[in-house]
């Protein structure tokens, strides 16, 4: 109804009791379809609490990655999350005080500990900064309770954690030379055939290719075909 006004050549307001119009609310619905249908969509700066949360929070500004609410169902909610996990940005969410509790725990889950802040009620009487760690903030909601909505603010991923989430994403086996792997195999008490049937396996490679690289190592020739010199 609103869109077919302004069709009609009418201006239409939108004002907000609660923040900034557009931003995790359905402004933001009327605003695409306005400029999907070609009419002109003026903003007018006003309060925003993400904004107003960040800037109080401690963490770095620059970058930062605002996700409003998350999913309501949980599993999608971990998606987002495990979506996000290693951005290198502060991340700023919203929540109600009764869900708050549950996106803390839920966040210290998929992401670890990492430094948190807690804004609630911004520029009001009873504007408050809860700063910490995920577990410690959680502690501060289970607690303390949660009055009034919030702003999460949560540090981005660091180097040390991306470092650390690439060599756990790489293979045990990933240093080791064909006949190591398989000796590896051996190791834990299985038989020639089997380690090599397991590392051919790991490797994506037929047994026979991984059998007849094992064959020239013994033959003094590298893995690569090449004859190795002697000494």
């Amino acid at each position: 109804a609103l869109l077919m006004r302004l069709l009609a050549g009418e201006s239409v307001a939108l004002v907000s009791d609660a923040g900034l119009p557009g931003i995790s609310d359905p402004g933001a619905e009327l605003a695409a379809a306005a400029a999907a249908a070609g009419v002109p969509v003026v903003p007018v700066p006003g309060p925003l609490a993400a904004l107003a949360a960040l800037i109080a929070s401690g963490l770095p500004t620059q970058p930062f990655l605002f996700l409003g609410f998350l999913p309501r169902e949980k599993k999608k909610a971990r998606e987002t999350l495990a979506e996000w996990r290693r951005a290198r940005a502060t991340v700023v969410l919203y929540e109600a005080p009764h869900r708050l509790a549950a996106t803390l725990r839920l966040l210290l889950e998929e992401w670890g500990d990492r430094p948190c802040v807690l804004a609630r009620e911004l520029t009001k009487l009873h504007e408050e900064f809860v700063r910490g760690t995920l577990s410690s903030c959680l502690a501060h909601a289970e607690n303390a309770g949660a009055r009034g909505e919030y702003v999460v603010l949560v540090a981005g991923a660091g180097e040390a954690e991306a470092v650390r989430e690439t060599e756990e994403a790489r293979p045990w086996w990933s240093g080791l030379s064909a006949a190591e792997h398989v000796a590896a195999y051996e190791r834990e008490g299985l038989g020639r055939k089997e380690a090599l049937k397991r590392a051919a396996a790991d490797r994506n490679v037929p047994k026979r290719e991984l059998y007849d690289a094992l064959h020239r190592g013994r033959n003094g020739e590298g893995e690569g075909g090449e004859t190795k010199k002697r000494l």
